[in-house]
């Protein structure tokens, strides 16, 4: 369970999870992650860059504050899934 601390004017939505806090969930770079988001599910990638995903593809990855966030490659998570600080998604190993 992870919750949205902050929204950057990109879009993208900085999360309260550190990569430290995955470990022994199954969630692995490059593998297909479930969000869910006010139950909606939405499939990301959990990637190192925005690079490892096509344009308009959803990833997890760690930002410059060593957090989990949730980004579109070239578009806005924000909006898009609707975070807005406080909301709460889980994210599951596919």
């Amino acid at each position: 369970m992870a919750h949205v601390l902050v929204g950057d004017r990109f879009g993208n939505a900085g999360l309260n999870v550190g990569h430290e806090d995955l470990a022994g969930s199954g969630l692995t770079l490059g593998s297909e992650v479930e969000l869910e988001v006010a139950g909606e599910r939405f499939l990301a990638t959990y990637a190192q860059t925005f690079a490892d995903v096509d344009p308009g593809e959803v990833l997890v990855y760690e930002d410059a504050y060593r957090s989990l966030a949730v980004a579109i490659n070239r578009g806005d998570a924000v909006a898009t899934l609707r975070l807005a600080p406080d909301t709460e998604l889980k994210l599951r190993p596919r």
